[in-house]
């Protein structure tokens, strides 16, 4: 094989079958599937699934925990433009958010609706590439990678609000 350059570490991680697997995945699950590519580096695929969200109350609620959930900014902003709001005791926040955001930004917004209070903030990402440790320090909270583990994040909610 004369002429072959070794492929860059980038081009040796897949098999070619994500495509179809994740189709098949967002069928499955009647969810919208987003795909961004870039020529030379690789493809994400993006499924909405609501359940993670609906589960996640569902599990909060039966911890006895109010919760307060939203599906991307906009919504928590008009949820913080109500003045009599009062402060929540924990922020839990997806890291990828809608329309290209991210959680600091809720956790941005929170924390500049009541200026002065420590909000403790838990993140949860699906990304295990790491990066995210300056990140945590720089806004003072903790993270999470999926799939969370009840029990994990039990205990990471119990230190959180021991914490204050």
């Amino acid at each position: 094989m004369q002429g072959r350059r070794p492929l860059e570490p980038h081009q040796r991680k897949g098999r070619g079958l994500g495509l179809a697997i994740v189709n098949r995945l967002a069928g499955l699950l009647e969810a919208p599937l987003a795909v961004r590519s870039q020529p030379g580096r690789g493809t994400v695929f993006t499924l909405d699934i609501p359940a993670v969200r609906e589960g996640l109350t569902v599990l909060l609620v039966a911890w006895g925990a109010e919760v307060a959930a939203f599906d991307d900014l906009t919504t928590l902003q008009r949820w913080l433009d109500e003045p009599s709001r009062l402060a929540p005791d924990l922020l839990i926040v997806d890291y990828r958010l809608p329309e290209g955001r991210t959680g600091l930004e809720a956790i941005g917004a929170l924390r500049a609706r009541w200026p002065g209070s420590t909000l403790p903030a838990i993140v949860v990402t699906g990304s295990s590439l790491g990066g995210h440790e300056a990140e945590a320090q720089q806004h003072d909270f903790h993270l999470l990678i999926k799939p969370v583990l009840p029990n994990k994040l039990r205990a990471m909610i119990a230190f959180k609000l021991g914490q204050r």
